[in-house]
């Protein structure tokens, strides 16, 4: 029955909008109080009930909130909403990267090395990591990627005592985890007296016969065992054993950085023990259980794919909600082709372990006749030369540190995009609206694309450009674009233009490369580095026309670094 109030309306919500409002309705309807000062009591007791209403009226708001899913700002709600549409929310994801391993004597391989799957790596951290799939290093060749991911086996070799079943809706936890160490999605391996269970995300496929389960986690982010209902999902017999197998992992910890690694297993160098190991990129992919962004991300993409991948639009859905992975290009090709392009939680560069991975979780959404792929993004280091006038009384430190944090974070792993266009009115507008910049000159914008092995990209070391400086770029013909060659030789490399004009040079010293077309100044590694490099590897480096929009090619990000911003400050005292 709705409530009729002479004095208010539902639209005083506010403590002066309430106030105003009851003290306009006594003027009309009281007309003996001519006080309406706050020395008069009833005025006092009007200015209290206002903001107790408005109090209350704060409250109803945040609830109201909280039952929609666009507008909810707590992770509770988020969890109840995922729930109601049967959304799996995941564990923790582990961090997983390409190791390299180099001949340390510059000499090939004398025979055939295979390294066997689940191969454990230390990084100097003390992290323990796994090899995803056995590799064979080939007889004759100076290097080899090695996939690893970082994960920890609990249950090896006899599985662990779970618990037991003890009523018909049984919820079992896992216990208490070590602080530093979740357990990883997708990982667990049940067996019920003996016999195996399959781990599911959803009963809505399971029957009253088949033996599956869950992990799922709680409010509280415990990950916890259930099973199904007996019409969606079997339930298990009362008393019986509970025993299993899974991973732990550090998540987000194990993003380490490059050269991060430095010990080989005796396994190996008892074959060849003249053998190193580097990490040349980060770890990445590695995150905690799905946090708040997540959610906010995925859940609304498994309601708009229900699982299933038809168009373009569905791949990359699908492609976001796979473990680990951030951003997803997708080039679709008729339904019959689709080349999938993934970008890491927190970027950097995908592992060959995340992308098979990916390709696993989206091939189990892809029709039949539907050919897949998954290859990594790579980043696109914008480089850029200013002179920045500042503003009277800044300092130069403070002017060059404000500007180098906003196109940092204007231009990152999480705010750039694939081969989005840097424009040079955007750069301009960007230093020139910071608070402690008058104007500037630009002198220099440029982009170094990410060096694409040609042959073996699966087995080729990324190619280290430690130095990078662009001179000129004429243009002749109309281009705006040239794409190198660069093969590695035996004590160094060469590059070679579209002309097949050639160019010398030695790791780690500068190298000029100058035509009629293009010039650039290029250091390659340091004085060791062509050891990790196989004779013959070539890499297509794309050189596009500096100081005009840039735009990225072969599905890379633009970012800028602190090294590739040189900054002129002009300080006005």
């Amino acid at each position: 029955m709705a409530t009729n109030n002479p004095w208010l309306t539902p639209y005083q919500r506010s403590y002066n909008d309430i106030k105003a409002k009851l003290i306009s309705e006594l003027r009309n309807r009281v007309p003996e109080i001519t006080d309406f000062s706050e020395g008069n009591i009833f005025i006092l007791i009007i200015s209290i009930f206002a903001a107790i209403a408005e109090v209350i009226h704060y409250y109803i708001d945040n609830m109201a909130r909280e039952t929609f899913f666009p507008t909810a700002r707590r992770y509770s709600s988020l969890y109840k909403h995922s729930k109601l549409v049967d959304y799996h929310i995941k564990s923790a994801i582990p961090a997983s990267v390409d190791l390299t391993l180099y001949k340390s004597n510059n000499k090939p391989t004398s025979t055939d090395i295979t390294i066997p799957v689940n191969t454990v790596f230390n990084s100097i951290d003390g992290k323990q990591w796994l090899v995803s799939k056995t590799v064979l290093w080939e007889k004759g060749t100076y290097s080899i990627k090695v996939p690893v991911v970082q994960k920890e086996k609990v249950g090896d070799p006899n599985r662990i005592q779970l618990g037991n079943i003890t009523s018909n809706n049984p919820i079992i936890y896992l216990g208490d985890l070590p602080a530093d160490k979740k357990y990883m999605e997708g990982s667990m391996v049940l067996y019920i007296d003996n016999e195996p269970w399959i781990l599911v995300d959803t009963f809505a496929y399971s029957s009253s016969i088949d033996k599956t389960y869950k992990v799922e986690l709680d409010q509280n982010l415990k990950p916890y065992i259930i099973f199904g209902d007996g019409s969606f999902g079997m339930k298990p017999n009362l008393n019986g054993k509970v025993e299993g197998v899974y991973y732990l992992t550090y998540g987000s910890l194990g993003n380490i950085e490059e050269n991060s690694f430095n010990t080989v297993p005796s396994s190996i160098l008892d074959i060849e023990s003249d053998i190193k190991v580097i990490n040349t990129n980060p770890a990445s992919g590695g995150s905690d259980y799905e946090d708040f962004d997540m959610l906010k991300d995925h859940v609304p993409l498994s309601i708009k794919t229900l699982g299933v991948a038809i168009t373009k639009e569905d791949f990359e859905a699908i492609t976001k909600m796979a473990p680990g992975v951030d951003k997803a290009y997708v080039n679709y090709i008729c339904g019959k082709y689709v080349d999938i392009y993934i970008t890491p939680d927190g970027g950097g560069e995908a592992s060959l372990a995340l992308r098979e991975s990916t390709l696993d979780y989206v091939s189990k959404s892809k029709i039949i006749t539907t050919n897949l792929s998954v290859s990594s993004t790579h980043r696109a280091l914008i480089y850029i030369d200013a002179d920045i006038y500042g503003r009277r009384s800044f300092t130069k430190t403070d002017i060059s540190d404000q500007v180098k944090k906003a196109l940092i974070e204007a231009y990152s792993y999480n705010t750039s995009d694939i081969n989005k266009v840097v424009r040079l009115s955007d750069i301009y507008a960007l230093i020139d609206n910071q608070s402690m910049v008058d104007y500037l000159n630009l002198n220099k914008l440029y982009l170094l694309g990410y060096p694409t092995p040609i042959d073996n990209p699966n087995t080729s070391p990324e190619l280290n450009i430690s130095s990078f400086v662009q001179n000129y770029f004429n243009g002749v013909g109309g281009s705006i674009s040239e794409t190198m060659v660069i093969t590695i030789l035996e004590n160094g490399y060469k590059i070679t233009d579209t002309s097949q004009k050639t160019y010398n040079g030695q790791f780690g010293q500068n190298l000029t490369v100058n035509n009629d077309n293009v010039g650039f100044t290029i250091t390659i590694g340091d004085s060791t580095s062509g050891l990790r490099y196989n004779v013959g590897d070539r890499y297509n480096l794309f050189i596009q026309k500096m100081n005009m929009d840039l735009v990225p090619m072969n599905y890379n990000i633009p970012i800028f670094k602190s090294e590739t911003i040189n900054l002129t400050i002009h300080e006005v005292v």
